[in-house]
């Protein structure tokens, strides 16, 4: 962060962020320096545990944050404002956690993988917070996501959205420093909370395996494809993404279904054509059932596994991070389906519609106008 903007943004009053940008000149600041002194204040966890705003607040503006070089030169101030909100809402109502110690520097990787492991193994959530951002500035982010990766895939707390965040952190690439890797204090602090709340799919996740499977990609894409149109159905306990996913594997059907592919030695062929198959249901899913489970429900089918394929661009153990997101697709098909996916179906065309407008409204709305045209 450089000391000379440090702080023009800290303490805005939430109901007055557009008077508030423009008295202290924020304009002024660069795209990188808004969202590094956004990281201070975003970064800090809840001293009471996480709530759904204080989890998803990082995410947000890690998101938006990426998304600004697509952004229109007309639109920019709006979308800065945007994140200068999110920033003073989270300031204003969250009570606040210091920032965490730092250790000394490590031999070596190897060494800093270790006590990581080590700290969450342990459930010391604030030696594995202080490990994380250690991690971060000796070695880089990139080294920081390989390491998080594998405890973060097959966790249970958190939402299962830690992932989520490692995925974020790692699209700005190497130049994303310690100021933004502090947006995982939350969810390490999660992660390191529970460290047995994990899935207990596929042996509890223990998927090695050394015989190579024949099937050839595009075989294996069809057969997920049919296996997770129409899983037997399960009850759903809470309204939880935990209990969500906790439904999903008491039917037994990911293992049931992938038990035995998973074991198998999977190529980076197989594996792609597997992710393909999950992110088509995902979408698929979102566009074909219940719109009023489509924003708690459907949205993360779609934004776990897709993050989890993200992660697999860069992981050691792909198969890992498919696993995981059959486990989440599985669960939302058992659980929140109420139907066999047709995966032929394609909307309805709409012609002459803007991209506004699309975003903006459905075709369901749309239709009765064209019908009367």
């Amino acid at each position: 962060m450089r000391t000379s903007n440090a702080h023009r943004i800290g303490s805005i009053d939430p109901k007055n962020v557009v008077d508030e940008y423009r008295n202290r000149a924020l304009r002024e600041l660069s795209d990188a320096e808004i969202f590094d002194q956004i990281c201070a204040i975003v970064a800090r966890p809840r001293v009471r545990g996480l709530t759904s705003f204080t989890l998803h607040a990082p995410l947000e503006v890690m998101a938006r944050y990426g998304l600004m070089r697509f952004v229109e030169p007309s639109d920019r101030e709006l979308a800065r404002l945007q994140m200068v909100a999110s920033a003073a809402v989270y300031g204003h109502q969250v009570d606040l956690m210091p920032a965490p110690a730092r250790v000394y520097p490590f031999p070596d990787a190897n060494t800093a993988a270790g006590e990581l492991t080590s700290a969450f193994t342990s459930g010391d959530a604030d030696g594995m917070e202080t490990l994380v951002l250690s991690v971060a500035s000796q070695f880089g982010t990139k080294s920081l996501v390989n390491l998080l990766t594998p405890l973060a895939l097959p966790t249970l707390t958190g939402a299962s959205h830690s992932h989520i965040g490692l995925w974020l952190l790692l699209r700005h690439a190497e130049p994303a420093g310690v100021e933004n890797a502090s947006l995982l204090r939350a969810a390490v602090r999660a992660l390191a909370a529970d460290p047995t709340g994990q899935m207990k799919s596929f042996q509890g996740m223990s998927i090695e395996g050394t015989q190579r499977l024949k099937t050839p990609p595009e075989q294996v894409c069809k057969e997920t494809l049919d296996k997770l149109a129409n899983p037997a159905k399960g009850t759903l306990g809470g309204q939880s993404i935990r209990e969500l996913v906790e439904a999903g594997e008491k039917t037994g059907n990911v293992d049931t279904l992938f038990g035995d592919f998973i074991h198998h030695d999977l190529s980076q062929p197989q594996i792609d054509a597997a992710f393909r198959a999950v992110l088509r249901v995902s979408a698929h899913s979102m566009l074909q059932h219940d719109l009023e489970q489509a924003k708690f429900g459907w949205s993360h089918c779609l934004t776990l596994p897709q993050s989890a394929f993200g992660l697999s661009s860069v992981t050691t153990d792909r198969k890992l991070a498919l696993a995981a997101a059959l486990v989440w697709i599985m669960a939302y098909r058992s659980v929140l389906s109420d139907r066999a996916l047709d995966l032929s179906w394609h909307p309805q065309p709409i012609k002459d519609a803007s991209v506004l407008e699309a975003l903006q409204t459905s075709p369901a709305g749309r239709l009765p106008r064209l019908a009367g045209a």
